[in-house]
C-alpha cells in the first residue's frame, strides 16, 4: 500500500529546477550538416546547437582512414565534391 502512494506523490510533484534549462535549451537554434568526401560518398553528420555562450559541434564520422584528421568551417554549406569544395567560400 505504501509504494502505489509513493509513484502517486512522484508523479505529482513539479520537475526539479535543472529539467526547465533543459526544455529551453531545445528551443534554441539547431543544424545538421551531412558530411562527404572528395568522392561525394557519405562520411558521417556534424550537428551544431546553440548553448549559453557558444556553438557545440558533434561529429559522427565514418568510414574515414586512420590518423590525424583536421576541422575547419566555411563561409558557406554549398560544398560540391565536383569543384573540390571551392563553392563553399574562405575558411572562417
Amino acid at each position: 500500500m505504501i509504494r502505489p502512494a509513493l509513484l502517486a506523490l512522484l508523479l505529482a510533484s513539479p520537475l526539479p529546477a535543472p529539467a526547465a534549462p533543459i526544455l529551453a535549451a531545445s528551443k534554441k537554434a539547431h543544424a545538421v550538416a551531412h558530411l562527404q568526401n572528395l568522392a561525394g560518398k557519405p562520411v558521417g553528420i556534424a550537428d551544431f546547437s546553440t548553448i549559453n555562450h557558444g556553438l557545440l559541434i558533434v561529429f559522427d564520422l565514418h568510414d574515414l582512414p586512420p590518423g590525424p584528421h583536421g576541422v575547419h568551417l566555411h563561409v558557406s554549406g554549398n560544398c560540391a565534391a565536383k569543384t573540390g569544395f571551392t563553392s563553399a567560400g574562405p575558411i572562417l
